[in-house]
């Protein structure tokens, strides 16, 4: 099981205050994240470095911004999409996807991909209408600038140059897509085997 990431690069930022104070202080505390927890049915949780030295664990996603500047107003619903899954989980970067723009969808803010959140070997990730993965997100415009989320793929448009089209992108959803119910393998059991399986004790 697969509690802890580490991220495939650290990332810097500023931590809003009032998550390491209890309440006390407001403003931004700079800060280096640098992993994640992944606790089931919470949000995510960051790891960071404080600019004073101090460690941090387990800040929900809405604590962090890339810039002061940033939105003031951004709740844990807008920074993530979905509470962790629980089972095992792995953070990668994919390669192709690098720093390309991402336009989410409900809210058409803009912004450049991070990594991926994959979630795998838990009752969700093993149907295939409820499987998701997580796409960390660094909004740079629109609702939300200077924040971070995590969307599922249904909920995000990626452009990238040689192949997508940025008047598709602003039609917003394509109507026609659906997702999908099907389990695929190349071994089965023959149906007689099948039955005789649940009869077995």
């Amino acid at each position: 099981m697969t509690l802890a990431c580490s991220l495939p690069y650290h990332v810097y930022g500023f931590v809003d205050r009032a998550f390491i104070t209890n309440r006390e202080r407001t403003g931004w505390e700079p800060a280096v994240w640098f992993g994640c927890l992944l606790p089931t049915n919470r949000t995510i949780g960051l790891c960071v470095l404080l600019e004073c030295g101090a460690l941090y664990r387990g800040l929900p996603p809405h604590a962090f911004a890339f810039r002061e500047d940033a939105v003031a107003r951004w709740a844990a619903a807008d920074a993530q999409a979905w509470d962790c899954f629980g089972g095992e989980a792995q953070v990668l970067e994919y390669g192709y996807l690098r720093e390309l723009p991402v336009q989410l969808i409900r809210t058409e803010a803009v912004g450049s991909y991070l990594f991926t959140l994959e979630f795998a070997n838990d009752g969700f990730s093993r149907s295939p209408g409820q499987t998701k993965c997580l796409h960390g997100i660094e909004i740079e415009s629109g609702a939300g600038h200077g924040r971070l989320t995590f969307q599922p793929n249904d909920r995000v448009l990626v452009y990238e140059s040689s192949f997508t089209t940025p008047t598709a992108l602003s039609r917003g959803r394509h109507t026609w897509l659906r997702r999908n119910h099907e389990v695929y393998g190349v071994e089965t059991w023959p149906s007689e085997r099948t039955h005789e399986r649940e009869h077995v004790d």
